[in-house]
């Protein structure tokens, strides 16, 4: 969890948020009705590809155009959560977007933001072939190619250590102070890769 200088952590279990901001008085660590500005942005683990339904677009709801953002994605699960209860003012901008690369959340998403009291990330799997790196090194769906799970390994490995992706990483995870609390899973947080000394 990286968060802001200004803002308060807890280590309780289920802290996803923690109250934040030089104008906030932290009187109930629980409530987190003071999140007008949420934001998530990120690949298909963000957008929750196939999970639930897909959604729409609303007043209180923005969402990146042809980016398959679904009702069980866990951005959208927290959004409607009662851990961060009901406000009526409250924006949620879903900017994840399904395939992205972290290129693509760097230059096409992260610009998109408003400035935000919390954000949810997630990126790098598309990076590290995550989908094919599943399939041939633990769920085997589909072995129609000839490719191996130390093949997919490699490009994993080749992919979070391209300096693309380390450019990339360093930018979203540099994240100005003014865009609140940042609640990550990078794909080094899988892979155990040590190049990039990410938080999260």
């Amino acid at each position: 969890l990286a968060l802001p200088a200004t803002s308060v952590n807890s280590d309780r279990p289920g802290e996803l948020f923690a109250r934040g901001g030089p104008s906030i008085q932290a009187t109930d660590p629980w409530d987190r009705k003071w999140i007008e500005q949420f934001t998530a942005v990120g690949d298909s683990y963000s957008v929750g590809l196939g999970a639930g339904d897909a959604i729409k677009a609303s007043s209180q709801l923005e969402l990146n155009t042809g980016c398959f953002q679904y009702s069980h994605g866990f951005p959208n699960i927290v959004n409607m959560d009662d851990m961060i209860g009901e406000n009526s003012d409250r924006h949620f901008q879903y900017l994840g977007c399904s395939a992205a690369l972290t290129d693509a959340i760097r230059d096409k998403q992260v610009p998109k933001m408003q400035q935000s009291q919390a954000v949810l990330l997630s990126a790098g799997g598309n990076d590290a072939h995550l989908s094919t790196l599943l399939n041939y090194c633990v769920y085997q769906w589909s072995a129609i190619w000839p490719w191996t799970c130390d093949g997919e390994l490699s490009k994993a490995e080749a992919g979070v250590n391209s300096d693309n992706y380390l450019k990339s990483m360093t930018a979203i995870s540099s994240l100005p102070d003014s865009y609140g609390l940042i609640n990550s899973l990078y794909i080094q947080n899988l892979l155990g890769t040590e190049k990039f000394e990410a938080v999260g």
